[in-house]
């Protein structure tokens, strides 16, 4: 092992090129701290400021959604009103037949309603119980639970 790395340096000590490198590199005298070769610095090019306008450019305003005013439909039978939509969610209240309940969205074949007496009793009911018409149903918007 020795012998092969002493041979690696008689073969480099022929090399003047390589000598001449090796004493550009190391400092003149040792320090005890390392020393790295300096790299040559670079001054960024900063981008120019623009200047703002003096008045900013108002966004116009998205036009405004209409909502659909409250649909007041009937129970067609009585039927049940549920906390979410679906026959498995719990029942809220029944409500008989000929009663008045306002549509405020649907969701699938369930609409999101609410008593029409101000009762503040909110919940889901499903098509099938509703006197819905077809012009009614494409005026109600589309919910998420």
């Amino acid at each position: 092992m020795v012998l092969c790395f002493c041979s690696l340096i008689l073969a480099f000590s022929g090399c003047s090129t390589l000598n001449e490198a090796v004493d550009q590199a190391l400092p003149i005298t040792p320090t005890p701290f390392p020393t790295l070769a300096r790299l040559p610095s670079v001054t960024p090019d900063l981008p120019t400021s623009t200047a703002l306008p003096a008045t900013p450019t108002p966004t116009p305003a998205p036009p405004a959604t209409p909502t659909p005013s409250a649909i007041e439909v009937s129970v067609a039978v009585g039927a049940n009103m549920r906390a979410a939509p679906g026959t498995d969610s719990a029942v809220v209240v029944t409500i008989p037949a000929g009663w008045v309940v306002i549509v405020h969205g649907r969701f699938g074949a369930w609409y999101q309603v609410s008593s029409a007496e101000g009762t503040g009793i909110e919940g889901w009911m499903a098509e099938e119980v509703l006197d819905l018409s077809p012009e009614q149903i494409r005026q109600i918007p589309r919910v998420r639970p």
